[in-house]
């Protein structure tokens, strides 16, 4: 165990995160009923109705959905890693960012995936307080804070601090699309535009997150291949 196995494994996990991200979208759309999904929205009687009848598919997507922050717990800390070269003080800021929001993205998740499992058994005892449940604020992720707001931090500093590194400079740009579009899904929510959120949710899992940790996966694979590798080539150019 050294730090390029390290890096390794964090490359591999950047490349599950995006299989991940997009297993969950072809799930949702393919297997999650129609009314409920949140995009678009038919309305919480709707949802919760058809939640009743079935609930194994969307119960299967916010698995996914919590599993993929679990896998980004070893690519953020291999990204620390592979930036704090550029600036030690803000790749340890990016680091508490992305693991803190990592983690509550992950509690958030199981706690969705345990909630609807819940009203799923609720709604057809007591069709009120499932709608009132279903209506109230999440007590874990108000305003899409964790991915919304820390994530969305995250890929902006990682971004930044990409550009003064040899990676593909593709990567950064990726990294401040990602960041802007989860900055949308954060302020969305304050002005008064939930659904706003959902949408660049959307955005972010088929699109953003996958073609991130793809780049940012094969960066690290590369970046983790043992240098002397790397200058084989120039040192027999020398010995010609």
């Amino acid at each position: 165990m050294n730090d390029r196995s390290f890096m390794r494994l964090g490359g591999i996990s950047g490349i599950a995160i995006a299989v991940d991200a997009l297993l969950a979208v072809l799930v949702y759309f393919t297997m999650v009923p129609a009314a409920q999904r949140l995009i678009p929205f038919a309305g919480a009687e709707a949802f919760l109705a058809s939640l009743a009848q079935d609930s194994g598919a969307l119960q299967l997507y916010y698995l996914l959905y919590a599993l993929n922050p679990v896998l980004n717990l070893l690519p953020i800390v291999a990204m620390y890693f592979r930036l704090r070269q550029t600036s030690e003080t803000w790749s340890l800021f990016a680091l508490l960012l992305g693991t803190v929001g990592a983690f509550f993205w992950m509690v958030f998740g199981f706690q969705q995936l345990e909630m609807f499992r819940y009203l799923a058994a609720l709604y057809p005892v007591n069709p009120q307080m499932a709608v009132l449940q279903f209506n109230a604020p999440q007590m874990l992720n108000p305003f899409n804070g964790v991915a919304g707001g820390f994530i969305s931090v995250w890929f902006l500093l990682t971004g930044l601090m990409l550009l003064k590194t040899d990676a593909n400079k593709l990567l950064a740009i990726v990294s401040f699309v990602a960041f802007t579009d989860l900055l949308v899904g954060f302020l969305a929510p304050l002005a008064g535009f939930p659904e706003v959120a959902r949408y660049t949710a959307g955005i972010a899992g088929a699109i953003g997150g996958p073609a991130f940790w793809i780049l940012a996966g094969l960066d690290l694979l590369n970046h983790a291949e043992p240098s002397a590798r790397k200058q084989s080539a120039p040192t027999m150019a020398r010995a010609k």
